[in-house]
């Protein structure tokens, strides 16, 4: 249980299929995709509401918060974890919904910690941690792997009987979500179910940057509490998804490269030389482990790029590696196998190593909780 808790949630009292939105970080500079989300929403309640686009700030979406409990637009439920089914064409994934403790967490990959970042924070991260300062709820969509070879935790979600607490079809090809109510004394048997005590317990999968912001303003809170409230606070914590690598429902790809605007047969022979790889057309199959070699194949591209021109590419999953197919361009397929993950977490992840595999396998904003006194 050192990592996790037990959360008080809220959830909306209706209108699912609007109140829950893509996060603020995906299709980030697709204007086209925010239009269509904000007309599929209209003047509905929404966690549209509560995300920082369109120059919003943080008053705003404070107010915005205020406005949502006043309203009685959302409904609180009792202590617990909910587990949450989203069916999707590669199946259905189930997951976890807890509290994660933000002390356990820290945000340099370099660092042990039970709770490993998979990636450095972006400067994003900043704005968003300033967001939070201003925030009395969260509606987060981070994520985090745990490994449970047997799966063993949600075999047994999967053979009770939990309340129902929403099923709803997500917009923009989200797919189908099920979330069922796991009360406090179910959510402590799972919670010592999937938290192991080694480190790493967890890896961040989604989020990366909203849950370095909500340990950034965990940092800059704890000088002004009392020791009482540094137990105890609710800015301590934040809402997570918790799904296990070792299912195959569960997104998990490596992150592929492309060298654009080179001449194919140069840069083959020159990256062939630097590189252990097998050359199928246009594409390079490197042999070794992502998490190995991410860090000498990108200075590969980027020591021929440097020479004679093009760009390097990072391919984010296998429809973006298909796409990225053009003159002039060659594809370099990586590898990463799901139990790679945490062995490599512990002597430090090569940046660029693994993805969801698509936007629109991320979580999205749906459920909260209250992170504030105010």
């Amino acid at each position: 249980m050192r990592c996790l808790r037990v959360p008080r949630l809220f959830l909306p009292r209706g209108g699912f299929e609007t109140w829950a939105v893509p996060s603020a970080d995906s299709h980030i500079s697709d204007q086209e995709f925010w239009e269509r989300v904000a007309k599929t929403v209209g003047n509905a309640p929404s966690c549209l509401d509560f995300l920082g686009g369109e120059g919003k700030t943080g008053e705003e979406i404070r107010g915005a918060m205020y406005d949502a409990l006043e309203e009685e637009q959302l409904e609180r439920l009792g202590l617990g974890f909910l587990f949450v089914k989203r069916e999707r064409k590669t199946g259905t994934r189930c997951g976890i919904l807890a509290a994660v403790d933000l002390e356990q967490y820290s945000f340099d990959p370099s660092q042990p910690a039970a709770i490993r970042a998979t990636a450095p924070p972006t400067e994003h991260a900043k704005e968003l941690a300033a967001l939070r300062k201003e925030a009395i709820l969260e509606f987060p969509h981070v994520a985090l792997y745990y490994h449970d070879k047997k799966n063993k935790a949600v075999r047994w979600l999967l053979g009770e009987d939990f309340e129902k607490v929403y099923d709803f079809r997500l917009m923009e090809k989200g797919g189908r979500i099920k979330g069922y109510f796991l009360p406090e004394e179910d959510a402590y048997v799972i919670a010592d179910e999937i938290a192991p005590r080694g480190e790493p317990a967890f890896a961040v999968a989604d989020g990366h940057d909203e849950i370095a912001a909500a340990k950034m303003h965990w940092e800059a809170l704890k000088p002004s509490l009392k020791r009482k409230e540094l137990k105890a606070h609710p800015a301590r914590f934040l809402l997570a998804e918790l799904w296990n690598l070792c299912d195959e429902a569960v997104p998990f790809e490596p992150v592929h490269r492309a060298a654009a605007g080179v001449d194919a047969e140069d840069f083959c022979a020159f990256f062939s030389r630097r590189v252990k790889c097998k050359r199928d057309g246009d594409i390079l199959n490197v042999s070794p482990s992502a998490h190995k070699c991410a860090a000498e194949v990108d200075a590969a591209v980027r020591e021929y790029i440097g020479e004679k021109g093009g760009k390097l590419l990072f391919l984010h999953g296998e429809k973006e590696f298909r796409e990225a197919k053009g003159a002039n361009t060659v594809r370099i397929r990586m590898n990463m196998d799901r139990d790679d993950l945490f062995p490599a977490l512990k002597g430090g992840l090569a940046e660029e190593t693994f993805c969801l595999g698509g936007e629109e396998e991320g979580r999205y904003c749906l459920e909260g909780r209250e992170i504030s006194y105010d």
